[in-house]
């Protein structure tokens, strides 16, 4: 029975933050993709993300390198911004 339930409690945690909270995206924040063409060409960096995110409405972002691992998950409140190896931003989208 006990061995059961281990991979029952990491596939729980999966979806948790660092704390043990539910990631869940804030009620009525959505992310809007119009208007972040700007950005393409841009460096990769604090104020860039800063004001990525305020144009978008986005709460969070996540940076995605050539190469990179990512989750599948659909997030209305996140902005994904693509970077070459670089740090150049290619793109971005929300979800």
């Amino acid at each position: 029975m006990i061995r059961f339930a281990i991979p029952l409690i990491a596939l729980a945690a999966g979806g948790c933050t660092h704390d043990g909270r539910p990631e869940m995206p804030a009620p009525g924040v959505q992310c809007d993709a119009n208007g972040l063409g700007r950005f393409v060409g841009q460096q990769r960096g604090p104020r860039v993300e800063m004001r990525a995110k305020r144009v978008s409405g986005a709460r969070t972002v996540r940076w995605l390198e050539p190469g990179s691992v990512m989750t599948m998950d659909f997030r209305a409140d996140r902005l994904n911004i693509n970077v070459d190896k670089r740090g150049r931003i290619t793109g971005a989208r929300c979800g």
